[in-house]
């Protein structure tokens, strides 16, 4: 008889949410000052939103789903190399200081517009999820398409769109945690969350499950 896991997709939901709202609430000045020292995200991206998330991640690879598995894994890789971006071990601001940080900028953008383009794959296959899903991978793709944005180009009100963005994508990562932890099946309700997919599909999950 196989090992049952927990879903690990709540759990995954809330270290993305976490990390995602702790730095863009720096980055968009929401609750403190404008270019106030962000350092105290780096444990939640390496420890939480980084390894936690990953290891979800490879939860849903043995589950077998695999739209999950690719977006947790990702996004857990991400914060832990963003993470590693801020610690000084690592030698990336130490590159930047051998040239008077003049690429600094460019490099930070030619990152985001990696991870830009990847969400734009993650998006569009989310739209075939759930609604929840779909309006979180959208606003995710507008927080990085402005941080990459105003990363390449060094402006402040890009950084702080993406950061705001970014704060709205967080709230909704909350909520979608909340519609697998508060459900009638733990004694409360359901909440909201359309599914998109095809209907065959649905019927074909329904008797699987």
């Amino acid at each position: 008889m196989g090992i049952k896991l927990a879903n690990p997709k709540p759990l995954g939901l809330c270290a993305f949410a976490v990390t995602t709202m702790v730095l863009c609430m720096h980055t968009a000045g929401i609750g403190i000052p404008d270019n106030s020292p962000n350092g105290i995200v780096v444990g939640l991206c390496i420890f939480y939103g980084g390894m936690t998330q990953f290891i979800a991640g490879l939860i849903n690879f043995v589950d077998g789903t695999p739209f999950e598995a690719t977006s947790f894994c990702s996004f857990g890789a991400f914060w832990m190399s963003y993470g590693a971006i801020m610690i000084p071990w690592f030698g990336v601001s130490g590159g930047w200081d051998t040239n008077g940080n003049v690429t600094q900028r460019h490099s930070t953008g030619i990152f985001m517009l990696a991870w830009t383009v990847f969400i734009f794959i993650v998006m569009v296959a989310s739209y075939r999820q759930h609604l929840g899903v779909a309006f979180m991978f959208t606003c995710l793709w507008l927080t990085f398409l402005l941080l990459c944005i105003g990363s390449w180009r060094d402006h402040d009100k890009f950084l702080k769109a993406g950061g705001s963005f970014g704060f709205i994508t967080s709230i909704i990562a909350f909520y979608l945690a909340a519609t697998y932890m508060i459900s009638e099946e733990h004694g409360f309700i359901d909440l909201i969350n359309i599914d998109l997919k095809p209907k065959a599909k649905r019927i074909l999950e329904e008797i699987e499950a």
